[in-house]
């Protein structure tokens, strides 16, 4: 409806992970929107997973075989176990011992950590004065940069560390001096 609230437009850094489940054919809601949504999840770093299947009307629910008709893609009901076991990379999973440590994190990055880290991305450490102070930085942010500027959003330090060959003691001193940096944002 034209009255709904926007969802891509209340999304902010304290959205929380999220799984979007999406079908290109919905009836009723336009794929758009769940582009949209994915596009603000990405803009304030926010982590998700999608997926948007190619043929299906709206209002699948968990896809069981009296609500999906002949025609419809058959893989629907994966979304229900593909979102719990992202949830589990994400949040952490559920043991016999208790909670699991999560392997990815909430965020896209290292940016909303408490200290500043390999995992934020090249524009956040080159945004910020005291990173730049550290020698090995300083020095890495006065050259030219093997990233291009549109892609330095995305690129974190420890994927250009990586690919420039940089040795685990070296990348271990560099992440040192940056986790010395309280993240002011």
């Amino acid at each position: 409806l034209p009255s709904a609230p926007d969802a891509a437009e209340a999304v902010d850094e304290n959205t929380c992970p999220c799984f979007i489940f999406a079908t290109r054919t919905d009836n009723l809601v336009p794929v758009e929107n769940t582009l949209r949504f994915l596009a603000a999840l990405e803009k304030h770093e926010v982590a998700f997973e999608s997926h948007i299947y190619a043929n299906g009307p709206h209002g699948l629910s968990t896809g069981e075989s009296g609500i999906c008709r002949e025609g419809y893609s058959n893989r629907y009901p994966n979304w229900v176990a593909d979102s719990i076991s992202w949830l589990g990379e994400v949040l952490g999973g559920i043991s016999p011992q208790g909670l699991t440590k999560p392997l990815f994190g909430s965020g896209i990055n290292g940016n909303r950590e408490e200290t500043l880290n390999l995992d934020c991305t090249i524009q956040y450490l080159l945004d910020n004065p005291e990173a730049r102070k550290l020698p090995f930085l300083a020095q890495l942010f006065g050259s030219d940069l093997p990233v291009p500027s549109a892609a330095r959003n995305v690129v974190t330090l420890r994927d250009c560390l990586t690919y420039g060959g940089v040795g685990e003691e070296e990348m271990q001193a560099i992440e040192s001096g940056l986790k010395a940096i309280k993240n002011t944002k």
